[in-house]
């Protein structure tokens, strides 16, 4: 958890000392976007509520730095995620752009060992309003040292949608 929590820290002390700057196209350099996640989700068995929030530096026009973190409550055991992520967003003319991307993903399960994953997602994302950004994807994880005889499967490949704040 000391971890997750330094990690926390560190990306939002990056963001407040990057400069902003107000632009046109919410994928310029210098643009931070702001995400909420909620949804549902099964493992062990049970099904979770998950909730987290994200956020994301453009460091150069179509290049996002970012981090997510997750927590899936309801059910048991217990699980956090936070997930460092690089993307990039293919400039368009228009209100829709495609995107790809790749992450690394470090899960805390209460009673067991934390879970080290890597993946990969493409999507599109559309310009809602003028701040405003909505995305659909598709994402896939292969979850490292993974033992079958615990976990069901050692990779997923799931939907996504996003709803993001940009600035």
């Amino acid at each position: 958890m000391a971890v997750l929590n330094r990690a926390v820290l560190v990306f939002v002390l990056l963001c407040t000392v990057l400069p902003l700057k107000v632009s046109a196209d919410p994928f310029d350099a210098g643009s931070f976007n702001l995400s909420v996640v909620l949804g549902q989700g099964r493992a062990f068995d049970d099904t979770y509520r998950i909730f987290g929030v994200g956020g994301g530096y453009y460091v150069a026009d179509g290049l996002e730095l970012g981090l997510d973190y997750e927590v899936w409550s309801g059910g048991s055991p217990g699980i956090e995620q936070i997930s460092p992520k690089v993307n990039y967003v293919f400039a368009r003319q228009g209100s829709v752009s495609p995107y790809v991307g790749g992450f690394y993903r470090r899960t805390r399960i209460d009673g067991f060992e934390d879970r080290d994953a890597w993946g990969g997602r493409a999507g599109v994302y559309a310009r809602a309003g003028r701040n405003l950004v909505l995305g659909v994807g598709m994402a896939y994880v292969r979850y490292q040292d993974c033992d079958n005889s615990i976990f069901a499967d050692c990779s997923d490949s799931y939907a996504e949608l996003m709803a993001g704040f940009y600035y």
